[in-house]
């Protein structure tokens, strides 16, 4: 059962007097990539509460999409940030929670898992704001671009626009890339949505390497092994991985809920490579230049491409 509105008014006070003490989680990567599946996998933990994406306007209680996309360097101040995740950290804001949830959080001291997706490349500022672990989720661009096009093909657009908006960012990691040659007198969405995911995943990527103690995923991984690759995590983020999380997992990765555009029951096993079958040859072509030459490290040998 759900408390509509009661949730916030009482659990937030109460988030005063008794702040959590164990470092919130934050799942990040890219829109479409798998963090949905792998976050409420997180949240079926039972010492965990599970919040997703906190500045989606449609998905959370407290979102901004003026936010969306923002890089914020680690010791950058934004309040418009800063209002919504200070409250999500400790559990409140983003959903109504369940009795059982609610009873853990003024009881507990359980660790609050947040999936993120517009503020992907904000991994450092979470860290250090709010000494977050850090999850970060990498997928091949290719079935995650199509699954954006059929999500919004607008956000190409949108997206791009705000990324080119950002001068340091853009100054600070793709100084080296003339975009406007990359997308070409008539650009088309596969390449506009390629430009985006090498820019986002180039800030979360050069991040990596200052900060050793975050968890690179891949979303192939989680496919061809879900449960040996979801034990591991659950222990790199000391989250509590029951028999009753293994059979649940176990159980929606073996359900054919491949229609469900937002559900995570999937025959894993075939996700890694469905796409292969749904994307024009040219297309890929398009996704994979663009990858060149943004000297993209992931995705480079000849069998990931169709």
């Amino acid at each position: 059962m759900q408390l509509t509105h009661l949730t916030n008014r009482v659990l937030r006070p109460i988030t005063r007097i008794k702040p959590l003490h164990r470092p919130p989680v934050f799942l990040l990567g890219h829109d479409r990539s798998g963090t949905t599946w792998l976050g409420r996998t997180l949240g079926l933990a039972p010492d965990s509460i599970y919040l997703h994406e906190p500045l989606n306007g449609h998905a959370s209680q407290l979102g901004n999409w003026d936010c969306y996309n923002l890089h914020l360097p680690p010791d950058a101040g934004n309040e418009a940030c800063q209002r919504i995740f200070d409250q999500a950290v400790q559990g409140v804001g983003v959903r109504n929670l369940s009795r059982a949830e609610i009873r853990q959080r003024v009881f507990g001291n359980p660790t609050v898992v947040i999936k993120e997706t517009g503020g992907m490349m904000n991994g450092e500022w979470f860290a250090r704001r709010y000494g977050a672990k850090i999850a970060v989720l990498i997928r091949h661009p290719v079935p995650l671009i199509l699954s954006n096009i059929k999500m919004g093909a607008h956000n190409a657009d949108n997206w791009l626009r705000k990324l080119r908006g950002q001068e340091g960012l853009m100054r600070e990691y793709c100084a080296d890339v003339d975009i406007d040659a990359v997308l070409g007198p008539k650009p088309d969405v596969f390449t506009k949505f390629a430009i985006v995911y090498c820019i986002r995943y180039r800030v979360v990527l050069a991040q990596l390497p200052r900060n050793p103690d975050w968890l690179n995923l891949r979303y192939e991984d989680f496919c061809h092994d879900p449960i040996g690759q979801f034990r591991d995590l659950f222990r790199g983020l000391e989250l509590n991985f029951t028999s009753s999380v293994e059979n649940l997992i176990r159980e929606s990765c073996s359900t054919d809920g491949s229609e469900a555009f937002f559900g995570t029951k999937r025959m894993t096993k075939e996700m890694a490579n469905r796409w292969r079958s749904k994307v024009a040859a040219a297309d890929a072509a398009k996704v994979r230049r663009v990858l060149e030459t943004f000297d993209f490290p992931d995705y480079r040998d000849p069998s990931d491409w169709p």
